[in-house]
């Protein structure tokens, strides 16, 4: 194999993360069993992650003489820290899902054999709320630790003059007023 065809392949593979990263609306990883590796790099990628407790992450690359991809050096010690990252990354060991969440790798736990429920309630309350909103939130957060104060307040004001001249905001509105949930539309 020659380091063009390598070059190629990670490429392919950091594909998926392209694609997660830059969706507008959230996707959420429902995990069960184990989330380790390549897999553990596209779990990590996803705006939220529900895990059963008996699921397992890692980072095994160096236990096998190779390094991390799919923006896993960039995403985790964004997510549970700088040093947290250098202990899963540098050992290769496992954690369980309670450790995940404690570190703040998964949002929310689930019982055994409940994850996929879990993970869809979890997407029907954001689904219920008003989408241009998720969408800006969710595009304004994943850009927050990269940004400036003064970008992520000129970022703010973009979003917030887009969503006051909504259908939804009305909407909104309108149901609060009248004590009734909204029926948001996406305009």
């Amino acid at each position: 194999t020659s380091a063009a065809d390598l070059r190629r392949f990670v490429h392919a593979a950091q594909s998926t993360s392209r694609r997660i990263q830059n969706m507008k609306i959230p996707v959420i990883a429902a995990v069960q069993g184990y989330a380790v590796g390549a897999g553990c790099e596209v779990v990590i990628c996803c705006d939220l992650v529900v895990a059963e407790e008996t699921a397992k992450f890692g980072f095994p690359e160096v236990t096998v003489g190779a390094c991390i991809t799919n923006a896993g050096t960039f995403i985790l010690p964004r997510k549970v820290g700088l040093s947290r990252a250098k202990r899963l990354a540098l050992t290769g060991e496992f954690i369980d899902a309670k450790e995940g969440y404690r570190i703040g790798l998964v949002d929310e736990l689930a019982p055994a054999g409940k994850v996929k429920e879990t993970a869809e309630k979890l997407a029907r309350r954001i689904a219920s709320r008003a989408p241009i909103v998720v969408s800006l939130h969710k595009q304004m957060l994943d850009r927050a630790l990269e940004s400036s104060f003064e970008t992520a307040l000129a970022m703010e004001t973009e979003a917030v003059v887009a969503s006051m001249m909504s259908e939804d905001n009305l909407e909104g509105t309108t149901a609060f007023e009248e004590k009734r949930e909204p029926v948001f539309k996406g305009r």
